[in-house]
């Protein structure tokens, strides 16, 4: 017996003190309080005792105080209350409490019937913004070469697709251009070669336009301006005017800003519930007002050891699926674009799972893998009862085995009553 819980019953003895009016004073026709055992009236029933009689007889002060027959208290002097002997088990370690209504008063015992209700859980985490892997471009030298300008000289630059990148002059593609111009000049009749070294002319990075240009003008340059092949921002820059670069060396990184994922934290024991294509919502206190909502499309097949958490992919197009507050609305436009990587989500994942049998959380006790409640059986019988729960959804546990659907469990008060529960079965060594 822990001292916390002998302190709790204490409190519960003193206050019904007070209600019951104890008195500790002897009378000529009751029985000598003695802590003497006599063979014909012993204060703690024995086994077999307790098993053949109809009723026994305990102190309302000192539960432990038992005995099969009418008399007082031998610590206390009470007159020893009579009580139907009950078949009633309770579990290991907690026995069941049969409690007057003044003494439910005292201890503000509240009750609950339990039924079947709509559940659905909502899993709150957080996550984080990360670029689209599809989304990310590297530009390389497409030949060899010098580069004569940067038109694009500095990262954070917003392209289009076909906005000059740089200027090079490369001899390969130079005396290619050349070779292409005497074709046309020379052999016009020639396709099959004009059209090899149309192709040739491509691979070392001539755009549509500029071989229409070319085979108009007929006229070669030594510097030809490179386009971007697409649209997005310059996140990665690795060249400066001057540099010689080798074919396929890389020069830009860019990244298409308005295709992110989010990366989202789900703890292990949440796992079971998540399933690809559910909804998931995100805010941010960058955009107040603001919901981003997107699909769940991959979980993560590996566990964080120190965390036990897995990591689960969310795809959303920030223009189709989201939505904003009135106050925000007019600024739609203004932010929708400016979701980044790295950025912080406050994330809740809605999971439906249909009609449950629940319990409040409130009347759950646990003791370690096992978890029980106190159900009222009688009038004023309250009886520890196991049970096996799933999920917690808010204020509540779904039940999976132990309890059925009309069921009174205590929900307030269920300290004290523990407190006496385990009082009353380590006096009866159960």
């Amino acid at each position: 017996m822990t001292l916390k819980t002998l302190a709790a019953f204490g409190l519960v003895a003193v206050a019904a003190l007070q209600f019951t009016g104890c008195d500790t004073g002897q009378s000529d026709d009751q029985q000598t309080a003695t802590t003497a055992i006599d063979p014909e009236f012993s204060p703690v029933l024995v086994d077999h005792d307790h098993e053949s009689a109809l009723h026994v007889f305990l102190c309302p002060m000192h539960p432990n105080i038992v005995s099969d027959k009418p008399g007082v208290c031998p610590i206390c002097g009470m007159d020893l209350q009579p009580r139907k002997k009950s078949t009633v088990k309770g579990i290991p370690g907690r026995s069941p409490v049969e409690l007057t209504g003044q003494q439910r008063q005292l201890i503000n015992l509240r009750t609950a019937t339990i039924g079947i209700s709509p559940v659905v859980k909502t899993i709150r985490t957080v996550g984080i913004m990360e670029q689209d892997d599809s989304a990310v471009s590297t530009v390389s030298a497409w030949t060899s070469g010098r580069i004569e300008k940067l038109y694009v000289n500095k990262v954070e630059m917003n392209l289009r697709t076909g906005d000059r990148l740089y200027s090079i002059y490369s001899p390969d593609l130079y005396s290619t251009m050349q070779e292409y111009v005497g074709l046309l000049v020379r052999q016009p009749d020639n396709s099959l070669l004009i059209d090899a070294t149309e192709t040739r002319l491509a691979l070392l990075g001539l755009s549509d336009e500029q071989l229409k240009s070319l085979r108009l003008s007929r006229r070669a340059t030594p510097a030809i301006d490179v386009v971007s092949p697409v649209a997005g921002r310059v996140t990665k820059m690795t060249v400066h005017e001057g540099s010689y670069l080798k074919t396929g060396d890389p020069m830009y990184t860019i990244s298409d800003l308005s295709r992110l994922w989010l990366i989202v934290t789900v703890y292990e024991f949440e796992l079971g519930l998540i399933e690809p294509g559910m909804q998931v919502v995100a805010t941010t206190p960058v955009f107040p007002g603001a919901e981003f909502k997107g699909r769940i499309t991959v979980i993560n097949h590996k566990i964080a050891q120190q965390a036990r958490a897995a990591e689960i992919r969310v795809d959303f197009n920030q223009h189709e699926q989201t939505s904003v507050s009135r106050e925000t609305a007019n600024h739609a436009n203004a932010f929708l674009n400016q979701l980044l990587p790295e950025m912080y989500m406050d994330v809740e994942i809605e999971i439906d799972l249909g009609e449950q049998l629940i319990v409040p959380a409130s009347a759950v006790f646990g003791l370690g893998e096992r978890d029980y409640v106190f159900t009222e059986q009688d009038d004023g019988l309250f009886v520890p009862r196991l049970v096996r729960l799933g999920a917690q959804a808010g204020q509540n546990f779904v039940v999976l085995d132990g309890l059925r659907a009309g069921m009174k469990v205590v929900v307030d008060g269920n300290f004290l009553l523990d407190s006496e529960s385990q009082f009353r079965a380590a006096a009866e060594g159960t």
